[in-house]
C-alpha cells in the first residue's frame, strides 16, 4: 500500500487540507481577536458617553439649582424694589406734607405781615390825629413848656434805650446772616452733592434726556421764582423808601411832639410794649423757622443716603447680573465644546459600529466558506478513507501464505496509515464542530454588538435630547437674565430720577425757608423804629436779602 500513489496523493491532500483548515482556523482566531478589541473599544465609548451623560446629568442639575438661585434673587429684587417704591412714596407723603406746612407758614407769616402794616396804618392814623390833637394844643403850649421839657428827657431817654434795643437787634441780624451763611455753605454743599451723582450718572446721557427737560423746566420755573424775588425785593425797596419818608416825617412830628401832654408819653408807652411783644413774636417765628429749616435738611439728607443706599444696591445687582452672564456665557461655550466632542465620538462610534459590522459580516462570511469547505473536504475523504479500508482488507485476504511476512508489514504500514487517517478525519470532524461551535458565538457575538450599537445610538439620540435641553434651558437663562438686567436698568433709572426729583425739591425748600427769615427783620424796622438811627442801622439787609437770589440749583447739563 505504500506504493499506491492514489493513497499516497490522497494523504498529502489530506495534510494540505488540515493544514489550510489551521491557517483558517488561525486567520478566524485573529478575527475573533480584533472583534473582541473592537468590542472592548466599543465598551470604553460606551462607558465614556455614559460618564459624559452622568457630567450632563450634573451640569444640568447645578444648571436648574442656579436657575432657582436667581429667581429667588429675582424675587429679593422685586422686594427691594417694591420696598423703595413704598419708601419713596412714603417720601413724597412727607415732601408734600413739609410742603403744606411750607404754606401754612408762608400763609401765617403774610397774615403777619398784613397785621403789621394794618398795625401801621394805625400808628399813622394815630400820627395824624396827633397832628389834630397838636393844632389845638398850641395855645395851650406855654403853660406846659416847663413839662414839655421833661417830656423830652424822658424822651431822649426812651431814644437811647431804643438805640440800644436797635443795637441789640443789629447783633440779632448778624447772627442771622451768619446762619444765613451756614444755610448757604449746606446747600453748596448740596449741590456739590449733587452735582457729584450728576457726574456719576453722566455717563448715561442718553436715559436722562427727559430728566434735562424736567431739570429745564425746574429751572424755568426758579428763574420766574427769581424774578417774582427780584419784584419783591424792589417792592420792599420802595416799601423801605416809603418807609425813610415816613420817619422822616415822623422826625418832624417828633420835633412837635417834644411838647406834648403826658397822655402822649401814656400811648408811647403802651406803644413800646407792643413793640416788645412783636418782637418775641418775630423771635419765635425766627426760632420755629429755624427748626424747620433743620428739620428739613435731616430728612433730606436721610433721603440722600436712603437714596445712595439705593444706589449702591442697585450696581450690587447689576454687578451679579454681569457675573452671571458672564459665567452664563462660559458655561453655554462650555455645553457647546461638549456638544461637539459628543458629536464627535458620536460620528467616531457610528464608524466604528460601521466598521465593526463590515468586519462581522466579512468574518462572518470566512466562516461560512471554512465550514463549507471543510464540510466538502470531510465529503471527499469519507469515500477515499474507506476506499482504503477497503483495499487493506481485500489485500489482506487474496494474498497467500508464502507472502505473509511481507504482508503483514505491508498491512501494519497501512493500518498505521488508516489509523493515521481515521485520526485526521476525527481531529478535522472536532476541527469543524469547533468551528461551528466558534461561528455561533461569534454571531452571538455579532448580535451583543448590534445590541450594543443600538443601545448606544439610543443613548447618544437621548444625551442628543438632553443637550438640546440643556441649550433650550441656556436660552431661557439667557432671556431671564436679559429681563432681569432690564428691570434694574428700568429700576436705577428710576431711582436715579427719584434722587434729581427729591435734590431739586429739598432745594426749592431750603430756598424758600430762608427768604422768609429773610423778611421778616424788614418788617420789624417799619413798625417800630420811629427814630432815624434805625433806619441807618437796618439797611444792610437789602444786600442780605440778594444772597438768597444768587443760589440756583445746578442744572445736570453743567459741568465741573
Amino acid at each position: 500500500m505504500e506504493g499506491d500513489p492514489e493513497f499516497l496523493s490522497h494523504l498529502q491532500q489530506l495534510g494540505s487540507e488540515y493544514k489550510r483548515l489551521r491557517e483558517q482556523r488561525a486567520a478566524a482566531q485573529e478575527l475573533a481577536d480584533a472583534l473582541d478589541a473592537r468590542n472592548s473599544q466599543l465598551v470604553k465609548a460606551h462607558d465614556e458617553l455614559a460618564r459624559q451623560r452622568v457630567d450632563l446629568l450634573n451640569e444640568n442639575r447645578t444648571l436648574i439649582e442656579k436657575l432657582q438661585m436667581t429667581t429667588q434673587e429675582k424675587e429679593a429684587l422685586h422686594q427691594q424694589l417694591k420696598q423703595q417704591e413704598e419708601h419713596i412714596q412714603t417720601v413724597q407723603q412727607q415732601l408734600s406734607r413739609q410742603q403744606a406746612a411750607i404754606a401754612d407758614a408762608g400763609a401765617q407769616h403774610e397774615a403777619e405781615v398784613c397785621r403789621l402794616q394794618q398795625s401801621i396804618d394805625k400808628a399813622a392814623a394815630a400820627a395824624a390825629a396827633a397832628e389834630k390833637e397838636l393844632k389845638q394844643t398850641q395855645h395851650a403850649a406855654a403853660a406846659y413848656k416847663t413839662e414839655a421839657e421833661d417830656v423830652h428827657k424822658k424822651l431822649m431817654d426812651t431814644n437811647n434805650k431804643l438805640k440800644e434795643e436797635n443795637k441789640e437787634l443789629a447783633d440779632l441780624t448778624k447772627e442771622l446772616n451768619e446762619r444765613n451763611r451756614s444755610l448757604n455753605k449746606k446747600r453748596q454743599d448740596l449741590s456739590d452733592q449733587v452735582k457729584q451723582l450728576q457726574t456719576a450718572h453722566r455717563r448715561s446721557s442718553e436715559e436722562q434726556q427727559q430728566q434735562q427737560q424736567q431739570a429745564q423746566q425746574q429751572l424755568e420755573e426758579l428763574r420766574a421764582l427769581k424774578q417774582a424775588n427780584r419784584s419783591l425785593l424792589a417792592k420792599s425797596k420802595q416799601q423801605q423808601e416809603e418807609r425813610q419818608e415816613t420817619l422822616r416825617q415822623l422826625r418832624q412830628q417828633l420835633q412837635e411832639l417834644q411838647q406834648e401832654q403826658v397822655q402822649q408819653q401814656l400811648l408811647l408807652e403802651k406803644r413800646t410794649q407792643e413793640t416788645a411783644a412783636a418782637e418775641a413774636q418775630l423771635q419765635l417765628q425766627q426760632q420755629t423757622a429755624a427748626a424747620q429749616q433743620e428739620l428739613l435738611q435731616q430728612q433730606i439728607e436721610q433721603q440722600q443716603q436712603q437714596l445712595r443706599a439705593a444706589l449702591a444696591a442697585t450696581t450690587k445687582a447689576s454687578d451679579n447680573l454681569k457675573t452671571q452672564k458672564a459665567r452664563a456665557a462660559e458655561d453655554k461655550e462650555h455645553y457647546e465644546m461638549q456638544l461637539q466632542q459628543l458629536q464627535q465620538v458620536q460620528q467616531q462610534t457610528a464608524a466604528a459600529a460601521a466598521e465593526a459590522s463590515k468586519e462581522q459580516q466579512d468574518a462572518l462570511r470566512k466562516v461560512e466558506a471554512l465550514c463549507n469547505e471543510r464540510q466538502r473536504a470531510y465529503e471527499h475523504l469519507e469515500p477515499l478513507v474507506l476506499q482504503g479500508i477497503q483495499r487493506c482488507s481485500s489485500s489482506w485476504r487474496s494474498s497467500g501464505e508464502h507472502e505473509e511476512e511481507e504482508q503483514d508489514q505491508d498491512g501494519g504500514v497501512l493500518a498505521a496509515a488508516a489509523k493515521r487517517a481515521a485520526a485526521a478525519y476525527k481531529q478535522l470532524q472536532e476541527a469543524h464542530e469547533s468551528a461551528c461551535r466558534e461561528g455561533a458565538l461569534l454571531q452571538q457575538q455579532l448580535q451583543m454588538l448590534q445590541q450594543q450599537q443600538h443601545r448606544l445610538q439610543r443613548e447618544l439620540r437621548m444625551a442628543a435630547e438632553e443637550t438640546q435641553a440643556a441649550s433650550r434651558e441656556k436660552q431661557e437663562l439667557a432671556a431671564h437674565y436679559m429681563a432681569l438686567a432690564q428691570s434694574v436698568q428700568q429700576l436705577a433709572r428710576e431711582s436715579e430720577a427719584v434722587g434729581t426729583s427729591c435734590c431739586m425739591l429739598g432745594g426749592l425748600e431750603a430756598k424758600k425757608s430762608p427768604r422768609a427769615a429773610i423778611l421778616q427783620p424788614l418788617r420789624l424796622t417799619t413798625q417800630h423804629s420811629p427814630q432815624p438811627q434805625a433806619a441807618t442801622e437796618w439797611t444792610p439787609l437789602t444786600a442780605r436779602a440778594s444772597t438768597a437770589d444768587s443760589f440756583t440749583l445746578p442744572s445736570p447739563n453743567d459741568k465741573n
